[in-house]
């Protein structure tokens, strides 16, 4: 069976019945963003190729900004051909961002009675209504997080304090 790597092919001999259990005799680290097809699905028979390309983050600007995204392209033309084919679904994205919220905070309702401090970036602010998920705090708070912000609820005092840790 034919094992390709990034374009690096090599011919493996293996007892493994599935393509997974293959990529791990062979040692090949796969991570979630990268691409695994073969010629025979999940399982494996004579003469199967097993293709993986391995992805790697780029950066693409939108209205100015700076969008990280993961990509396996294997190059601009191939990158380029792709955005011009999805041009038209791509006007059609839209974000849901309680859903953001909630898988950066974790979904964290606070329910406490009361209000809730939230400190972040050296400031304090107070909301009145502690019942809120932390993505309402937040955003009731003026405070947007990072993707890889720390948030940390505890009770000091008796009040409940929301605490944004900054990662960069």
């Amino acid at each position: 069976m034919a094992l390709t790597v990034n374009g690096d092919t090599r011919t493996v001999t293996t007892y493994a019945m599935s393509v997974d259990r293959l990529l791990d005799e062979q040692d090949v680290d796969v991570k979630s963003h990268d691409s695994v097809t073969s010629t025979t699905g999940g399982s494996l028979n004579e003469g199967a190729v097993v293709t993986v390309r391995k992805a790697y983050q780029a950066t693409i600007v939108i209205d100015g900004k700076s969008v990280p995204f993961w990509t396996t392209a294997t190059s601009t033309t191939q990158l380029l051909q792709f955005f011009r084919a999805n041009e038209k679904q791509a006007e059609k994205v839209t974000v849901n961002i309680a859903n953001v919220y909630n898988q950066l905070t974790g979904g964290l309702v606070i329910k406490q009675d009361g209000p809730v401090t939230v400190i972040a970036d050296g400031k304090s602010v107070t909301i009145q209504n502690g019942k809120l998920p932390a993505a309402s705090i937040l955003d009731a708070a003026g405070v947007t997080l990072g993707k890889n912000d720390r948030v940390n609820v505890s009770l000091q005092n008796g009040h409940t304090i929301l605490r944004v840790q900054r990662i960069t």
